[in-house]
């Protein structure tokens, strides 16, 4: 949601992205819309830590339990879709 919701968050004058994250790429609130080489870098690695993340969940689901985490698996399913 974050990535996909960027733009509009900040028409909105938010950022939602971790600060120390941000700053650790030379990014800020005021700069992050000029800074196009740096958003992009950063904003690459956010989805791919994402990507991974959803690997690591994936991994983690007991596959006894799938039919009760047939919602759950939904929802990662729709995410990592929106994700790409």
């Amino acid at each position: 949601n974050i990535l996909r919701d960027t733009a509009s968050d900040l028409a909105r004058g938010r950022l939602y992205y971790p600060s120390d994250e941000l700053a650790a790429a030379g990014l800020n609130a005021d700069n992050f819309l000029q800074a196009d080489q740096a958003r992009r870098v950063f904003l690459a690695g956010f989805a791919a830590d994402a990507e991974a993340l959803f690997d690591e969940a994936a991994g983690l689901l007991p596959d006894e339990d799938k039919t009760t985490l047939r919602p759950a698996r939904a929802m990662a399913a729709i995410y990592r879709a929106l994700l790409r």
